[in-house]
């Protein structure tokens, strides 16, 4: 019954424009890069670049969380973030998904809108990954715009969820449609999520998104501490939790209104603000539950740093009841083994560079995804953010 997991968490929402030597977009079918493969540029660097490494790294991470695993665990780049991930990723069904939906946030373009990729497939140490074109040519068509190659291959929020995804697909054949989410008005997130909606409602569509919670410290310029609690770290997970609540709800408009008051560095807002809308445009009542929160660090004093991270599931409300039955009885009935994942969300948390995907409604030190030098020796050290996980799924016939 899971459809959307729902990942938060990862090392990385920093960006500096300057890095890029080309344009940062292109028109969508210029020729000559639309049948390229993208790089595994951050290979060796933000997570292992030798393959047997790294599945096994991946497997282990899996392979330690139960089908419906609920708690916490300690977890710590894809060394952070890649534990508490394994938490969403596991409730991806391989047999039934062929297509997937990564959106990640932008670092290294200012963009008000969503690109898609110009190449036809992606590399990673684990193999290459097919480009949905077609439905590519449906979005440019609707609208999206297209990213030039030099963009593609120094954007992270979409590399590093590609290994975890290959890693539960297994030799599955699917196709991937990356989505370079913008700094999204909320009238822009409304109407792309009513794009996106129809795919989502595809029972073998999965929607991966790239996000994060709560980057604490004075590297990254946020170091709210709520007096109310005897620990900073116990304000720091209040502050995620009021999030991630609203998450749960689906409610958009009050995530928007929670990234303004509390300026919370989250810096995957946008990807998840357009999944929110996605579910809210979708004729389908579905229902989310948090399945794993952890910060990468307890925080105890002004000079600690932490980032936290979490997962979650997001299922349809009839599929659960039907689950919630089964288990009572004991027994799996047909339509909870033959699941239908419809979409992945990833959170990711933390970076290597600097926010660059400044936000239009509120003050800069809120969004780690800013256009300020200031941030840009922040975060020397990459890792990977963690991604949360929602799930939905449909009932089988």
């Amino acid at each position: 019954p899971v459809k959307v997991p729902l990942v938060a968490g990862a090392d990385a929402w920093f960006l500096s424009g300057a890095g890029s030597t080309g344009p940062l977009l292109k028109s969508a079918g210029t020729e000559g890069e639309t049948m390229t493969t993208r790089r595994a540029t951050h290979a060796g660097s933000w997570y292992a670049s030798d393959g047997e490494e790294l599945a096994g790294q991946l497997r282990a991470w899996l392979d330690a969380v139960g089908p419906r695993a609920r708690g916490d665990r300690a977890a710590a780049g894809f060394a952070y973030s890649g534990p508490t991930a394994a938490y969403a990723y596991k409730h991806i069904d391989p047999e039934v998904v062929r297509r997937v939906f990564l959106l990640g946030p932008s670092h290294h373009v200012h963009l008000h809108g969503c690109a898609l990729t110009g190449c036809a497939s992606y590399e990673t140490p684990l193999g290459r990954i097919a480009i949905d074109r077609a439905t590519n040519g449906e979005l440019a068509q609707a609208g999206f715009e297209t990213m030039a190659l030099d963009t593609d291959e120094a954007e992270h929020s979409l590399e590093l969820h590609l290994p975890y995804i290959q890693a539960v697909m297994g030799s599955r054949s699917f196709q991937l449609v990356p989505v370079l989410v913008g700094s999204l008005a909320p009238a822009d997130a409304e109407r792309y999520g009513q794009l996106l909606a129809p795919y989502l409602a595809d029972p073998q569509t999965v929607f991966v998104v790239s996000s994060d919670f709560c980057h604490w410290g004075s590297r990254f310029a946020f170091q709210p501490v709520d007096e109310r609690y005897a620990q900073i770290c116990e304000g720091i997970e209040a502050l995620d939790r009021r999030a991630m609540d609203l998450i749960a709800e689906q409610d958009a408009a009050g995530f928007h209104a929670y990234q303004r008051e509390t300026r919370n560095t989250i810096c995957g807002q946008h990807p998840i603000s357009l999944l929110l809308h996605s579910l809210g445009a979708s004729p389908q009542r579905h229902l989310l539950s948090w399945v794993k929160y952890a910060q990468s660090s307890k925080v105890t004093r002004n000079s600690d740093s932490s980032v936290s991270y979490a997962s979650a599931v997001i299922e349809l409300a009839e599929a659960r009841s039907v689950r919630g039955a089964e288990e009572k009885a004991g027994s799996p009935s047909a339509a909870l083994t033959h699941s239908q994942p419809l979409a992945v969300t990833l959170l990711r948390q933390r970076s290597a560079r600097v926010c660059d995907a400044l936000h239009p409604y509120v003050p800069l030190p809120q969004v780690c995804a800013s256009f300020d030098s200031t941030y840009l020796e922040c975060h020397h050290r990459s890792t990977i953010g963690t991604a949360r996980i929602g799930v939905k799924a449909s009932v089988a016939d």
